[in-house]
């Protein structure tokens, strides 16, 4: 890009390329806008999944917050995003014996257990907790938590369905008229300021891997604690699943983040941390884009119902996100920004 850039004459052509594979990107999205096919919210209401099965109750009400043991997350590691950080694609462990890219692997592996190991040792790193449990109280989608005085906007699908017995689901789905609702935070603190002894001694791989291990020990702070939630809640035994049943979610019960797929709104981040209050225990705060800081940061919310799954909103209407607008208190433009239109 910077060649691209250097003289007046390729900054010129390079500048109109840009424009040019820019028009053509923006004609096919609003092609694509064109020929989306949505039902109406009114509709998809109509439609919304059912669940058969009894509500489970959350096993505590109230806040609490836990730092969990180095060596209890290294067993919960989740190894094949860590290698696909490295554009490493495949799956741990078969990756290891890879034709293309195995030889890569093992380094990357070997060393990486040569940093584990150091950290745990160092305590370098220090794994809090905050989660909890709050009545709720369902008006439409909207769901409001009794106690924390705070609200939870989930949207709905609206895209056609071609099976038209499949319902158009929202996460309010998974919650009866008066439930329970959980949420957590997990964050890995010390991640930047041990990256940063390897930065100093210019070792750039060392302190890139420290950060990709802060990643991956987040994501199993997240995984075990919503194991102990299922396990506290009776929706399984301690030790019921390998880790590679946890990894495949083969457990009932869901925790998904807020501003992905089932709730793309990264704004509902707010009420989350108004309920939680992770950025007073934990330190994390968001930025003004939602993000999470320390990137080393989990959260999202719990649903015990045995029923619950994920699944992709994707393109919202207008006459959702009006509803939306109205229920947040904010402009339907400002929405657009969060959301598939």
């Amino acid at each position: 890009v910077c060649n691209d850039y250097s003289t007046v004459e390729k900054k010129k052509n390079a500048f109109a390329t840009l424009k040019r594979e820019q028009e053509q990107l923006k004609e096919i999205y609003n092609q694509q806008k064109k020929t989306r096919d949505l039902v109406t919210y009114v509709e998809a209401v109509e439609r919304k999944f059912i669940t058969t099965e009894p509500r489970v109750p959350a096993p505590f009400l109230g806040v609490k917050q836990k730092n969990i043991p180095l060596p209890e997350l290294i067993e919960l590691i989740d190894w094949s995003p860590f290698f696909w950080t490295w554009e490493l694609k495949g799956s741990f462990p078969k990756i290891l014996e890879s034709e293309k890219y195995g030889e890569q692997a093992r380094k990357l592996y070997s060393d990486a257990e040569i940093l584990l190991k150091a950290i745990v040792e160092k305590k370098a790193f220090l794994t809090q907790a905050v989660y909890g449990f709050d009545e709720t109280v369902k008006t439409g989608d909207t769901v409001a938590l009794k106690s924390a005085g705070v609200s939870f906007v989930f949207p709905r699908q609206q895209k056609k369905k071609i099976d038209p017995h499949t319902a158009y689901r929202s996460l309010s789905d998974y919650l009866s008229e008066q439930d329970h609702l959980g949420g957590f935070c997990v964050s890995i603190q010390g991640v930047e300021a041990f990256a940063k002894t390897y930065e100093e001694q210019l070792d750039d791989y060392s302190s890139l891997l420290v950060k990709a291990l802060g990643d991956r020990f987040a994501e199993a702070a997240a995984e075990w604690v919503h194991r102990e939630l299922r396990v506290a809640a009776g929706l399984e035994r301690r030790n019921q699943f390998t880790l590679t049943q946890l990894i495949q979610e083969s457990y009932r019960g869901i925790r998904p983040a807020l501003g992905y797929p089932s709730c793309p709104d990264h704004t509902e981040k707010l009420a989350l941390w108004s309920w939680l209050k992770p950025d007073d225990s934990l330190g994390v705060t968001l930025t003004s884009s939602y993000a999470m800081n320390p990137a080393s940061s989990v959260s999202g919310l719990i649903f015990l119902h045995p029923e619950s799954e994920y699944f992709q909103v994707g393109p919202v209407g207008g006459d959702q996100l009006e509803r939306i607008a109205e229920a947040k208190g904010t402009s339907v433009k400002d929405l657009e920004r969060w959301y598939t239109v």
